[in-house]
């Protein structure tokens, strides 16, 4: 918790979180659940009674920062919530050129109180220290604060705060792992075009393993370029696979490989599994709840799907995916009111999406069997200007819907071709199952390597 004078070094605290999160979790035998769930409990009044009931964990770490120019104060508690007492506590007054130190000693003392062995290699993780360079932490900082609230406008202005910690620090390597992340995630959610975005992850990731070949956050952003940009299945694995052996606790990584396994390469079960672990790890991550309740509609369990679906907007109630997901599971029981007014607020709460969105709703008005007003939400859709992506594969699922499976067939041929990568789970794409059938379909996943 920030606890500073001045409001605007949250981030710092945050980051100061961030970091003994990552080093907590390279420790094989500890549970350490992820930076997004915790965050929650950031301003909370609840109990460290429930919050270890909801996060299912046995010990809580709490504490709070405060910076005042060069000076810190930090307070640390590690609380054995079964026996309900302090197992240890802390105060840390130091100056911020010793924040590196403090961040090992206090996890040093973490592990020392919960009695765990190490490892050669947990020792030599704790005792790793990404730079010296406060300046370059602290800008570092900022970037990932501007990063985890994931709009188009933050993550643009993160990759400036990123470049310029890796200026500061040329040896350091996580700010070069953040400028991935921000173009990946840029293009993920149709910000910018794919030959604009993937090249300059690619160089960013390529500078990051370069100067550390054992960071996981590097290994899971490769795995992640290496799926969508390259549709390299095998290597995407690989990578998402070497990130879990460096940090077991990364439940990204977990999320991530789940959906290369079920979505893109039809391995269910264990795609499943890794989303379920994602979830043990991450609990209050409103994607990660999504990403489970995805899998469970495309099993045709639709109550269960539901289940999550609301669970991840109980967490956010305008979180997009979660409002997709519910629009979906409408559509499946037949509630097409429900789910025209879900797309609705998605397209309120998103207007850079506008045209995808207002596809969507074309495909729900063509599911409740209203055609013509599925075309004419369609074609007076295409004719309005702007530079908001439509994606070959958007097209698709129209046409997939009203059952013009040549014109279908055509825009996927298309996507293949601009290696979209919306077309990386296409195997489990629900407006296209329509298309399962057709002999195309099977082609069209072998010229992937996904049949």
């Amino acid at each position: 918790m920030n606890i500073s004078p001045d409001p605007k070094d949250e981030y710092f605290a945050d980051g100061m979180t961030e970091e003994l999160i990552s080093t907590l979790s390279k420790i094989g035998k500890l549970k350490v659940i992820s930076r997004t769930s915790v965050m929650r409990y950031k301003q909370t009044a609840k109990s460290v009674e429930e919050i270890s009931k909801e996060l299912k964990v046995g010990s809580i770490l709490e504490g709070s920062v405060r910076k005042s120019a060069n000076d810190l104060r930090i307070t640390v508690k590690l609380i054995d919530v079964q026996r309900d007492e302090h197992v240890w506590s802390q105060d840390y007054e130091r100056k911020i050129e010793n924040v590196f130190a403090v961040q090992k000693e206090i996890a040093r003392n973490v592990v020392d109180s919960l009695r765990v062995e190490l490892l050669p290699r947990d020792k030599r993780n704790i005792e790793k220290q990404g730079t010296k360079n406060v300046e370059a932490y602290e800008l570092y900082l900022k970037g990932r604060f501007l990063w985890n609230k994931r709009s188009k406008e933050a993550m643009t202005e993160a990759t400036e705060y990123f470049r310029s910690a890796a200026q500061k620090d040329p040896l350091f390597a996580l700010p070069h792992v953040g400028i991935a992340d921000c173009y990946s995630l840029l293009v993920i959610n149709g910000y910018l075009p794919t030959k604009d975005g993937y090249p300059r992850a690619e160089k960013a990731i390529a500078r990051a393993l370069d100067l550390d070949k054992n960071l996981a956050e590097a290994h899971a952003s490769l795995g992640l370029l290496r799926s969508d940009a390259d549709w390299d299945w095998v290597a995407s694995e690989r990578e998402y696979r070497k990130a879990i052996e460096l940090n077991p606790n990364y439940a990204t990584a977990h999320h991530w490989l789940s959906i290369l396994l079920g979505p893109t390469l039809g391995r269910v079960d264990e795609g499943m599994a890794e989303a379920k672990k994602a979830l043990e790890l991450d609990p209050l991550s409103p994607v990660i709840n999504v990403n489970l309740g995805h899998g469970y509609e495309s099993m045709g369990k639709f109550e269960i799907a539901e289940e999550y679906a609301r669970k991840a907007l109980d967490l956010d109630p305008d979180f997009i995916q979660g409002l997709g997901l519910m629009a979906l599971l409408a559509v499946e029981r037949r509630s097409y009111g429900e789910a025209i007014d879900l797309v609705g607020k998605i397209g309120s709460l998103f207007p850079s999406g506008y045209k995808a969105i207002r596809i969507g709703l074309a495909c729900v008005y063509a599911k409740a069997g209203d055609l013509a007003k599925a075309k004419q939400v369609f074609e007076e859709t295409a004719a309005v200007p702007g530079k908001d992506q439509v994606t070959a594969v958007h097209l698709a699922r129209y046409y997939a819907v009203i059952g013009d499976r040549d014109r279908a067939f055509e825009l996927l041929d298309r996507a293949f071709v601009d290696r979209d990568p919306d077309l990386c789970t296409v195997r489990a794409e629900p407006w296209l199952r329509s298309l399962g059938p057709d002999p195309r379909f099977s082609e069209l996943l072998q010229k992937m390597k996904l049949g």
